[in-house]
């Protein structure tokens, strides 16, 4: 049978063992600066974070069709008892159009102008044509 092969030298052993706790080190001191850098951006945060003012509707309408400001931000604390939606997808739809409402839309037509508003649109029209053209004088 061939020879047993030595055991490491304990001063090898013992090199080993320096290098495992010397990195063990070094990962926790990384850890506590990321922790460290956390805790003061959470703290500038706070510090610089805007003041909302107390959230109001108008009457008639329902809160829970109105998004929580402090929800957006990320601060409600109210949860489920907020009266304001938490529903992001709230802030993008449109209020919809009631079917017998009095919206109607009042056209402007010709007859309702008066002589001024007549004199103005014609001059708009006819405003390149008669640039040549000396201004005329009716005498009657």
């Amino acid at each position: 049978m061939p020879p047993k092969k030595a055991d490491s030298s304990k001063k090898v052993v013992e090199k080993q063992k320096q290098k495992v706790i010397e990195l063990e080190r070094l990962e926790r001191e990384k850890q506590e600066k990321k922790e460290k850098k956390k805790l003061e951006k959470a703290e500038l945060n706070e510090l610089f974070k805007p003041v909302t003012e107390l959230q109001k509707c108008a009457k008639g309408v329902d809160p829970k069709s109105v998004l929580c400001i402090f929800y957006k931000q990320g601060q409600c604390t109210k949860g489920d008892k907020c009266k304001f939606s938490h529903d992001l997808t709230i802030e993008r739809k449109s209020e919809k159009r009631g079917i017998y409402s009095e919206e109607e839309k009042v056209e402007e037509s010709m007859e309702d102008w008066d002589i001024n508003k007549l004199e103005e649109v014609v001059s708009k029209k006819h405003e390149d044509t008669n640039k040549g053209l000396p201004p005329s004088t009716i005498v009657s």
